[in-house]
């Protein structure tokens, strides 16, 4: 992680946020991730996968339910992006199979740029902050090709959804 100095926290739970930039695993045998906000990086005793899950509960439906409905749109089984908070613009996807422990999940609006580096992918935040992850930036690229559609989709949704006008009276 280059760039910003970022004061870092420990925690047993963590729930993504329009602040969360990525969760990465973390080799520590406490703390399974490492949650990279704009001001602070938080080490968390949950996996990615265990803080996705939760985070799609608290937000109102069910892991499963939103990777049903990215099966949906997308047509694919597989590395699946994730609308964690769709009211809140809150796209994640991962970087490899989400059954893997060494997945990292990106936020999609949190990405400024992409680039090929040596030992893989380098991600630029919109803080400029930077992470390198080991998967080929053509892959990444895809990915977040398929979160954009997939954004696409639930922003057409709910530009067609009927609004409830309120009573003044």
């Amino acid at each position: 992680m280059v760039g910003i100095m970022k004061s870092s926290q420990y925690c047993s739970t963590y729930v993504v946020t329009e602040q969360t930039m990525g969760i990465f695993w973390n080799q520590d045998i406490e703390y399974a991730s490492r949650i990279i906000e704009a001001e602070r990086i938080i080490y968390c005793k949950k996996t990615s996968a265990q803080i996705v899950a939760e985070s799609c509960n608290v937000y109102g439906a069910s892991l499963q339910q939103r990777r049903d409905s990215m099966k949906h749109v997308l047509a694919s089984r597989s590395k699946l992006p994730i609308a964690i908070d769709p009211k809140s613009c809150i796209f994640m996807f991962p970087t490899r199979s989400p059954r893997s422990i060494y997945c990292n999940w990106i936020s999609f609006y949190q990405v400024h740029q992409c680039k090929d580096v040596g030992e893989g992918t380098m991600f630029i935040f919109n803080d400029l902050s930077t992470v390198t992850v080991p998967a080929t930036a053509s892959s990444l690229r895809k990915q977040m090709h398929r979160t954009a559609m997939g954004i696409a989709y639930y922003m057409k949704e709910s530009m067609t959804q009927p609004t409830v006008l309120e009573n003044n009276d």
